[in-house]
């Protein structure tokens, strides 16, 4: 127990490391995702109004993936109100939790505890583990569930079994894979094992899997309770989230073969990889052969797991989140390669020395090697950690300082956004919101969702829903990728871009700034015709036709732009251009000043009257003045 003592505490100490960085990195607390804020919203909710809801009491839905984390969030609110610490606990705890029983389940498969602390602490020293352990997720509650369900499994105590299988579920639905893949093991070394020989060595396996009633009973009552407690929230049997995120996701998916091989063979797994294909061959070869197989179900879980998300939600992202409770036992099947590799090694080289101990040094390389990606890891956790912080979060208190109690704030990414704001949220993707699920795909639906849903303001990444024809109340640093917009909602002039139209401006814009300009305007005539709503188009198509000389028609167009948005204050300044091209700088100073009532703080408009009030020699000191205003104004660091 010493040495199971000292692994654990490595893991621990490891977790508070990465996350001190981080601290002392970015001078907050942090998680690396939006989601974790979707959990404490249920769970802060659930403990001060005892409703499962995501606004204050009447607002509910089953729109946590986890509800056995977010009860246990909400218990940890007697506790603590810290939401960071609360999840740091936990996330910590459940991955030593974890640890324990990879450690306890190595042993008994092959009696050796130096293989059992080393498989524990490559589990513990996992960078994607890691990460996830301080993300605030329930990721490693499910993993613990997992690894605690093999343990008893193997120890052959059905009443803990079912308990843990069933809250797997609880915590995870894609926690039914394991107990299909006990069962699967428990036929095959009941019934398909070789008659006599392996018997007799496996006097512990009884004639008939009789043993597991027990477990099957407990875990599908808490089967049943979890699909009538989704039933009763949201009228399906599963969360709104599995099918929001089905839907949402299931489209983008791009090269996930190609990805999740990237996974699993990628940085300190570069060289482990290959043990554990080594432990997979090892398995299907005893199977093969019907012999016992200890590592059985590791295999068949994480196959099992790697289907399932290839047919339902090919999607990699979030690091791979989804994917790693599939490493702890790509770490039993690793430390079974290595067993394999020494044990050949001795019987077809047994005039060889030191072999025993060349197994050692290469399980201490990879000791080694996952605890230096781990050390390095804590600034990529760090970056993550501001990277949300910087956005979700900055949004979710700018709203809270900014608008009124009764503000509906429409949005796509629901987790911080809600928790810090306090406002009430309309989910543009179907997580916490069922009735937006038909929806996903179609804009036109996505606006008719949003008045019904009386919406006041949206809360959006520009990558994800571009806003246009209105103007920005706030939005987050532009020298960063994925800004967060911050607009009123207006049913009648809000205006969704399309992404394929945005994607044509963008194109054109590119050609725009190497001086291509008929290129450029081709370029923007075609998402014209995709986007004819958009008042951005029109003001891009005018400063194309402005820089070819064709004066005429960006008035025009300018004034196009305005009649979509007439707080443009960009296409008022357009309009003075044209204005001094006709030689008229008094009409040209009034368009300025008229843009300045629209928008005060624009630098370009302060530019132009500063230039036209020095150039036409009107007034030097006016010029000096708008000059000086202009000079703030782009030194002005975003908020």
């Amino acid at each position: 127990m010493l040495l199971l003592l000292v692994v654990l505490l490595a893991g621990l100490g490891m977790s508070i490391l990465t996350g001190v960085f981080a601290r002392q990195s970015n001078g907050y607390n942090g998680f690396p995702l939006d989601d974790p804020w979707i959990h404490l919203q249920f769970a802060k909710n659930l403990h001060d109004y005892g409703a499962y809801s995501y606004f204050k009491n009447d607002m509910v839905t089953s729109g946590s993936t986890s509800p056995l984390y977010t009860l246990l969030l909400s218990l940890g609110f007697f506790v603590t109100r810290d939401e960071m610490i609360l999840s740091y606990i936990l996330g910590i705890g459940f991955l030593l939790a974890g640890g324990f029983f990879l450690f306890r389940t190595v042993v008994g498969d092959v009696n050796d505890y130096l293989m059992a602390a080393a498989a524990a602490l490559l589990m513990l020293l996992e960078p994607h583990l890691l990460w996830i352990a301080l993300s605030g997720m329930e990721t490693t509650l499910f993993i613990a569930l997992t690894l605690a369900s093999l343990y008893y499994y193997k120890r052959r105590q059905p009443v803990m079994l079912g308990i843990c299988t069933g809250l797997l579920v609880w915590t995870r639905p894609e926690g039914l894979v394991l107990p299909a893949a006990l069962a699967v093991d428990l036929l095959y070394h009941t019934y398909a094992l070789s008659a006599g020989k392996e018997r007799k060595k496996r006097k512990d396996l009884k004639p008939s899997p009789a043993w597991i009633k027990n477990a099957l009973v407990i875990c599908a009552a808490l089967c049943i309770l979890y699909a009538g407690f989704n039933l009763w929230l949201s009228g399906t049997f599963f969360p709104n989230t599995l099918a929001a995120k089905m839907k949402y996701y299931g489209s983008l998916g791009r090269d996930f073969d190609k990805q999740v091989w990237g996974f699993f063979t990628g940085r300190h797994l570069a060289f482990f990889w290959f043990m554990a294909a080594l432990g997979a061959a090892g398995v299907v070869a005893n199977v093969l052969k019907r012999k016992a197989s200890p590592e059985l179900v590791p295999l068949l879980f994480s196959l099992g797991l790697l289907s399932a998300y290839w047919i339902t939600l090919p999607v990699f992202y979030q690091e791979g989140r989804y994917l790693m409770p599939v490493l702890p036992f790509f770490i039993i099947l690793g430390i079974y390669g290595i067993r394999l590799l020494v044990s050949g090694l001795t019987r077809f080289a047994p005039s060889l020395k030191h072999i025993q101990f060349a197994g050692l040094i290469l399980v201490l390389f990879f000791i080694y090697q996952f605890a230096h990606d781990a050390w390095n890891g804590r600034a990529a956790y760090a970056e993550a950690c501001q990277y949300i912080g910087r956005r979700q979060v900055l949004a979710g208190h700018w709203l809270h300082d900014h608008l009124p109690g009764n503000a509906v704030i429409a949005t796509h990414d629901v987790g911080a956004i809600a928790y810090y704001s306090d406002r009430r949220i309309v989910d543009m993707v179907g997580l916490i919101s069922p009735d937006m699920i038909p929806n996903i795909g179609s804009l036109d639906r996505l606006r008719s969702f949003l008045i019904a849903k009386r919406a006041t303001h949206l809360a959006v990444l520009r990558n994800w829903f571009e806003i246009d024809n209105q103007p920005l109340l706030f939005h987050t640093d532009e020298d960063h990728p994925e800004i967060l917009d911050i607009t009123a909602f207006d049913r009648s002039r809000t205006h969704f871009v399309p992404q394929n139209a945005t994607r044509t401006r963008d194109a054109a814009q590119y050609y725009y700034a190497m001086g291509d300009y008929r290129q450029a305007g081709a370029v923007l005539q075609q998402a014209l015709n995709e986007d004819p709503g958009s008042s951005r188009t029109h003001y891009l198509i005018a400063k194309t036709l402005l820089a070819l000389g064709r004066t005429d028609d960006a008035e025009k167009e300018f004034n196009n732009t305005l009649m979509l948005y007439p707080g443009f204050a960009g296409a008022q300044t357009g309009l003075a251009e044209v204005a001094l091209r006709r030689n008229q700088p008094s009409d040209a100073i009034a368009k300025l000043e008229q843009a300045l009532k629209t928008d005060p703080e624009d630098p370009e408009s302060y530019r132009l009257l500063a230039s036209i009030y020095r150039e036409f020699q009107i007034d030097s000191t006016k010029a000096d003045e708008y000059a000086a205003r202009y000079n703030e104004l782009r030194a002005r660091k975003p908020e």
